[in-house]
Order: structure tokens, then C-alpha cells, then sequence
């Protein structure tokens, strides 16, 4: 639907998580017109299986909070003896799901810059070289990822006449599953599953 999004997934305690992107500062209505409502029109978007899983499941319910999504990338994440990963340098949208799996990234490749450097005695120029080595193989990669988890909410909360049916097709291929090869993939699933470098820890 045209200025929301809903996206369902399985967790690993064999629970179902829904996120619901909705227009800012409309909460507040949708939390004055109560949980039935607004779980009404979550299972208009996720469809008939989906939706009467959630409308029967009402009672299990566990803690719906709204997160006040920030999503931006600093431009410098070292200065002397200091090297930012994670959140701390780049806080991601939660399209996706990549914010765990791109600090894990992150941790990885300063691993491998950082740990010989350390085992060498940890020279102040060397380890200031260690950090910004880091920021330079990862920055690319979180910048493409970032870009590619803007695209939806642009998409969701236009008003143009063709978002209905650009929503239709894409939650239609969704269903369709993901071909195993990675050269069958969209750009950004492609992205989103694999990365867009070759991360792997060397140390």
C-alpha cells in the first residue's frame, strides 16, 4: 500500500518479526486508534496467510515500539590511537537487516589491518595507518549497502499512481523465492545476501 511498507520474517526461536515502515509522526493516530486497528491493516499488507496468522495470534503480541530510524555514514571514523566500526561510524536503516551483519563485517577487516600491527608493538603511525586502511577497504561497501536501504521508503511513501503496482510486482517476485546462483540476483539482494566485497578474516 502506497506510504507503508510491512515486512515479516522468522527468528531463530521460531517466532515471526514484523516491521512496519509508516510515514513519520504518524504513530500517533495509528496508536489512538488501538492495536486492532492498526494489526488490521498490517495483515491487509502482508497478505491472507500471513495476516491471519497475526490477527490470530493477537494475544502474542510482545512489546510493539517504534524505532526512529537514523541512517547516515560519516565521512572520517579514525583519529589518533581511535578507529570507529559499526553504529558507531555508520547507524543503518533496518531494510535489509544489515546492521549486525555489516558491524561483523566491519570487525573483520580491522582484525586483519589491526592484528599484525598490534603483535608488531603497535607503533603509533602504524596502527594510525592500521585504522585508516580499515575505513578505506569497508567505506565503499557500507555506502553502496546504505544507498541500496534508502531506496524503499523513497519508493513507499511517494504519491505517484505507479507505487501501488511497483509494491504488487515486487512483494510477487518476494514470493517467487531467490535463485541460488548470485549472477541471477537483483543488484540489491545481491548486495543485501552476499555483500559487495569479499570479506574473510585472514589472522
Amino acid at each position: 500500500r502506497p506510504g507503508q511498507l510491512c515486512l515479516a520474517f522468522p527468528t531463530f526461536d521460531e517466532r515471526l518479526q514484523v516491521a512496519w515502515l509508516i510515514r513519520k509522526g504518524s504513530y500517533g493516530d495509528l496508536r489512538q486508534r488501538g492495536t486492532d486497528a492498526w494489526l488490521a491493516d498490517i495483515a491487509v499488507q502482508t497478505g491472507p496467510e500471513i495476516g491471519a496468522h497475526l490477527i490470530r495470534h493477537r494475544d502474542a503480541l510482545e512489546s510493539p515500539f517504534v524505532l526512529d530510524v537514523v541512517c547516515y555514514l560519516l565521512e572520517r571514523w579514525t583519529a589518533p590511537g581511535v578507529l570507529l566500526i559499526g553504529d558507531a561510524c555508520h547507524p543503518m536503516s533496518p531494510v535489509g537487516g544489515q546492521g549486525l551483519n555489516i558491524a561483523l563485517r566491519d570487525a573483520l577487516v580491522a582484525a586483519n589491518h589491526l592484528v599484525p600491527v598490534l603483535e608488531a608493538g603497535a607503533a603509533a603511525r602504524a596502527l594510525d595507518a592500521a585504522c585508516a586502511a580499515v575505513q578505506a577497504e569497508r567505506f565503499p561497501e557500507v555506502a553502496e549497502v546504505e544507498r541500496y536501504q534508502r531506496m524503499p521508503p523513497r519508493v513507499v511513501f511517494r504519491t505517484d499512481w505507479w507505487v501501488g503496482a511497483v509494491l504488487w510486482l515486487a512483494a510477487g517476485l518476494a514470493r517467487l523465492g531467490f535463485p541460488r546462483s548470485r549472477a541471477g540476483l537483483p543488484a540489491i539482494t545481491r548486495t543485501f545476501l552476499h555483500g559487495v566485497t569479499d570479506v574473510q578474516l585472514k589472522v
